[in-house]
Formats: structure tokens, sequence, C-alpha cells
């Protein structure tokens, strides 16, 4: 196994375990890897627990994630570097958002909601209003052919001028 991997078989940094190598405390293979059966009775054999320093333990990461994946929010777990990561991610996406206002690009939800209500209420009072503006017209129409025709002209204008935002 390779040098981070028996650091994780260990629980223990890699740079204890590249210490370890340098000083000649655990073997190495003819192929620089590590044995970890003959490392872990070396590792025992050649430390002084008594002078050992207590670490800080190591925390895994969440399940289901791999180191190499990136973070997309903060979680218990999660390595400094990916949360440093997941930190320049969002102060970016800050720095866009500042950007992006101060150049007028972004508008308030509540505006357009209110602008979204403005035209579709205009819309449905042009719908409503058609029946009183064609009820005489069409009530003096007797051909189906012409009373069909003059709701469809009559809505394909109201739509129109919705369309063109000739309406409100």
């Amino acid at each position: 196994m390779g040098v981070t991997e028996y650091a994780e078989h260990r629980g223990c940094r890699l740079q204890a375990v590249q210490y370890a190598i340098a000083r000649g405390r655990i073997p190495l293979t003819e192929d620089n890897r590590i044995d970890a059966e003959a490392a872990d009775a070396a590792w025992e054999e050649n430390t002084e627990h008594a002078q050992a320093r207590p670490g800080p333990k190591l925390i895994s990461a969440p399940r289901g994630s791999s180191q190499s994946e990136p973070a997309t929010e903060p979680v218990p777990g999660i390595s400094y570097t990916q949360a440093r990561a997941l930190r320049e991610v969002v102060e970016c996406q800050r720095r866009q958002l500042e950007l992006d206002a101060r150049r007028g690009e972004l508008v308030k939800a509540s505006e357009v909601k209110e602008e979204a209500f403005r035209l579709y209420r205009a819309l449905r009072d042009a719908c409503f209003n058609l029946p009183p503006r064609l009820a005489a017209r069409l009530a003096a129409e007797a051909d189906e052919g012409n009373v069909r025709q003059a709701l469809e002209d009559e809505l394909t204008r109201v739509f129109q001028d919705f369309s063109e935002g000739k309406l409100g």
C-alpha cells in the first residue's frame, strides 16, 4: 500500500508515516510500498508510547463522499482543504452577485412579483372585457362562422397586445 493509504490505515497523519520512514522505523518493500503487517509490527516495536504525543483524532469524510469530490455544503467531518475551497467558492459567488447588482442586472424578487401580478391582472381584465364589448355585435350575427371569426380576432388582438406590452 502507499504512504497515504498506510496513514489512513493507522489513523495517523501522513507526516507521521513519512517521518517514520525517513528515520527507518518502518520498512519499505523493494518497490517503495508499505507492507501493512510488517509496518504495524515495526511501528509498535519502534514507538516509545510514554513519549508519544497525543495528536488530534482524524475525522473521516462523511459517508458517500471522497476527498476528491468538492464539498457543496459545510458538514461535520469536512476536510480543511474542502472547507477552504467551499469558502472560496461561496466568496466568489457573493462577489459575482454584488457585481451583477452594481451593473443593474439584478432586480428584487418582490418587484418582479408585483410586475407579473400587474401584467396578468391587465390580461385578465382585457379577457373579461370581451363579452360586454362583443355581445351586441355577436347577438346580431346569424352565421356561426362569423361569430367564431370575431371571437378569434378579438382574442388574438388581446394576446398580441399583451405580448407587445400594450396592455396595462
